[in-house]
């Protein structure tokens, strides 16, 4: 009895192991559970809108009374191209704000502004426009209009305000019906072909502020009544026939910034009364038949800031050292005499020095090394002596430095060729001795030297040199025996100083045209001579090694292939990497194996 308990028991406990046996196997192999998705988020209840109220329907404004107006002035305006007028339909509104580029309208629905420039019109401004009397604004500019000026702009459009009637073709006399605008305030009608004397009806316009009729053909004098428009602010009469002296009355122009008399036939001395002028910022006086120097009063001229006066002569006044706004000045072909004044340099703002073509003598000073604004140093064509300041080279903006036809002396500083800017170096036709200076800058830098005395360089004017026998190596016609390179004449592609091409070469003005017929300065940097000697065996350096360098590409992708085999082979002694689902089952192998062979122990214990 005792022992079939003990047998029960020990059958009991073994159900038991082999039931934990077989939870564990089932366990350990049952795919693992994913998790169930989220619950759908519940929807928000609905708000309620908020009662909105239905606006009335909007009432369209009645249309314009310039409506009819403006399609008889389509009617009328002869184009180009047909297409140029085809939005002016029959139900258009000039008030409507999408066109506001062409019109605009005051509260009351009357057209006040109509801006039809660049339209390619042609023909007579027509009279349509007449119609149109509440016009303050009326732009007709950049056109192909032609005929005069009708007379009945002045004596219709009595609100006018602004007229633009710039580059068209427009001949004939200003209107003096122009009397009539008391309102007008700016008159551009410059570019066309206008002759004839300025009307003196203008001098009733007593708002006038703006007064451009530039590149036309008017002759006569500058009117004396000028002077008499207190709120003129900008006058623009140049490149017309004018002649005469400069009126001194216009300094009665008390609000005058900006007077631009340039490409006249005016003559005598610039008066000096246009040093009172307390807000005068620009003045314009160049290629007119001036003389004289530069006023005294002239230095009150605190606002100023551009100053072109060719045709003035004597000497250049210190006191433009003072006048600390100027940021151009201009006075070429001045016949101007005595040295530059050192007080430029301490000009601040100044950009642009152009004294070039007179007769300047002295040395360049030192000072202008101060002005660090210069873009721009035109002194060629003078007397100037001594040597080229190194302190030229503290002018970091600089990109435009002409000192050509001079009487310098001294070695080129080799800084000139290093400044981070510089696109222009004009040093030709002077005394300049010493060694070429290595060029650092752009491929676009123009860099002409003819007509020195410089080692190794071609178009050199050196008489002693010449003569020599100790100099004939260095003449531009054959190399030195140390440089690999063929002679330059042969073989201007090798030079150092690559011309640059004609797009890239700086602004400059046509009578600053550097170099001599014979020796040209622009040609020069084309035919320099063969590198030095010491430059020379790095130019053969690079050259032996380029082959090396270019069989290295070659040989590297075998070596990369008998990689990349070896590597496929392992893989494939290895066997592939496990993946995904291998590494799944090979966690739960183990323990199944254990498992099994506990519970094949207990069964045969318990047996």
């Amino acid at each position: 009895m005792a022992n079939s308990t003990a047998w029960a028991a020990c059958a009991v406990i073994a159900l038991r192991l082999i039931a934990i046996a077989t939870t564990t196997l089932l366990v350990a192999a049952a795919p693992p559970v994913t998790a169930a998705p989220p619950p759908l988020t519940a929807t928000p209840p609905l708000t309620a809108a908020p009662l909105v109220m239905a606006a009335p329907p909007a009432t369209s404004a009645p249309p314009s009374p310039d409506k009819d107006a403006l399609l008889a002035l389509r009617d009328a305006l002869q184009v180009s191209s047909p297409s140029v007028l085809s939005y002016w339909e029959k139900n258009f509104d000039p008030c409507d704000p999408t066109w506001s580029q062409r019109f605009t309208c005051n509260k009351d629905g009357r057209v006040i502004s109509i801006d039809m420039g660049f339209n390619t019109l042609k023909g007579p401004i027509p009279e349509a426009l007449a119609a149109l009397s509440n016009l303050t604004y009326m732009s007709l500019e950049g056109n192909l209009l032609e005929g005069p000026v009708p007379e009945w702009i002045g004596s219709k459009l009595s609100k006018l305000v602004n007229l633009r009637l710039a580059a068209n073709s427009l001949n004939g006399t200003l209107p003096s019906t122009l009397s009539g605008l008391k309102s007008l305030k700016s008159v551009v009608v410059g570019s066309n072909h206008l002759s004839g004397q300025l009307p003196s009806g203008l001098q009733h316009c007593k708002d006038l502020e703006h007064l451009s009729i530039y590149v036309n053909g008017l002759s006569g004098p500058i009117p004396e009544w000028l002077g008499s428009l207190k709120k003129l602010r900008v006058l623009e009469l140049y490149t017309n026939q004018l002649s005469g002296p400069i009126p001194a009355s216009l300094a009665d122009a008390s609000s005058l910034s900006s007077i631009a008399l340039t490409d006249n036939r005016l003559s005598g001395p610039i008066p000096p009364a246009l040093g009172d002028i307390p807000n005068l910022v620009a003045l314009y006086v160049a290629s007119n038949h001036l003389a004289g120097p530069l006023p005294n009063s002239f230095s009150r001229l605190d606002s100023l800031m551009y100053l072109y006066n060719e045709g003035i002569n004597g000497s250049l006044p210190a006191f433009l050292g003072n006048l600390r706004l100027l940021e151009s000045v201009a006075a070429e072909y001045c016949n101007l005499t005595g040295s530059i004044p050192p007080s430029l340099g301490s000009l601040p703002l100044l950009v642009e020095l152009f004294l070039d073509n007179n007769r300047l003598s002295g040395s360049i000073p030192a000072a202008l090394s101060r002005a660090t604004a210069l873009n721009k140093l035109y002194l060629n064509r003078n007397q100037l002596g001594g040597s080229i300041p190194a302190g030229l080279c503290r002018l970091s903006n600089i990109y435009d430095l002409n000192l050509a036809r001079n009487q310098l002396t001294g070695t080129i500083p080799v800084c000139l060729t290093k400044l981070p800017h510089i696109s222009s170096l004009i040093i030709s036709n002077n005394r300049l001795t010493g060694p070429l200076p290595p060029i650092t800058s752009p491929p676009a830098f123009h860099f002409s030297y003819a007509g020195n005395c410089l080692d190794n360089a071609p178009d050199q004017d050196c008489p002693a040199k010449a003569t020599s026998p100790a100099a004939a190596p260095s003449a531009p016609s054959s190399a030195p025996s140390s440089a690999p390179s063929p002679a330059p004449a042969s073989a201007p592609s090798s030079a150092p100083f690559p011309a640059p091409a004609p797009a890239s070469a700086p602004a400059s003005r046509p009578d600053h045209a550097p170099s001599t017929p014979s020796a040209p300065a622009r040609s020069a940097p084309a035919s320099k001579s063969a590198p030095s000697s010491t430059s020379a065996p790095a130019k053969s350096a690079l050259a032996t090694s380029a082959p090396a360098l270019t069989s290295q590409p070659s040989s590297a992708p075998t070596a990369d292939a008998t990689q990349a085999q070896q590597q496929q082979q392992q893989q494939q002694q290895q066997g592939p990497p496990p993946g995904p689902n291998n590494a799944a089952l090979s966690g739960v192998h183990f323990p199944i194996t254990r498992a099994a062979m506990l519970a094949l122990l207990l069964l045969v214990l318990l047996w």
